[in-house]
């Protein structure tokens, strides 16, 4: 339990001041990376064209297509700070992502790597055809494989790897 509410409290620790970084219109990547970043979505459709795709999704049972990104894409170069000489160091990591209401969901790496949990989790940028504006801005996520969209955030400002390695014990 103690480890539990420590995990926690770092945590919030780390997505507090990235929260605090990133602008209206942009979010930021950072803890345990090399290259930490912030992207607009106009930034990440040009960056990322090759590999922006059309998601289909049903919410509220309605409908949509979102131009998308697998959130895995944007993860990866930001270099999370893996030791090679550890086996397996990248399962210990989790990407936490934040929403301007602080609402935060959780992924372990995992989970995101095509190699091991192959999780199709997108960042949408443009639904409908249209750029996200007021709270859905500048993106969200959408998790089709989830029972329930509870980790559909919105508006997102942070997106924070975390290696559980580093944790008080």
């Amino acid at each position: 339990m103690r480890a539990c509410f420590g995990l926690g409290l770092l945590v919030t620790a780390l997505l507090v001041p990235v929260h605090l970084a990133a602008s209206e219109d942009s979010f930021r990547i950072g803890g345990a990376v090399e290259r930490p970043a912030e992207w607009t979505a106009a930034q990440v459709l040009k960056e990322f064209a090759a590999s922006v795709q059309s998601v289909r999704f049903t919410l509220k049972g309605t409908e949509h297509s979102a131009r998308c990104v697998p959130l895995q894409l944007l993860v990866k170069p930001a270099l999370p700070q893996f030791e090679t000489e550890v086996k397996n160091h990248d399962l210990g990591f989790a990407v936490f992502v934040q929403g301007r209401d602080h609402y935060t969901v959780c992924f372990s790496y995992a989970e995101l790597s095509p190699e091991v949990g192959k999780r199709q989790v997108w960042l949408a940028l443009e639904v409908d055809g249209k750029p996200l504006t007021g709270k859905e801005s500048p993106a969200r996520l959408l998790v089709p494989e989830d029972a329930k969209p509870a980790r559909w955030t919105y508006g997102i400002t942070s997106i924070t790897v975390v290696d559980g390695r580093r944790q008080p014990r």
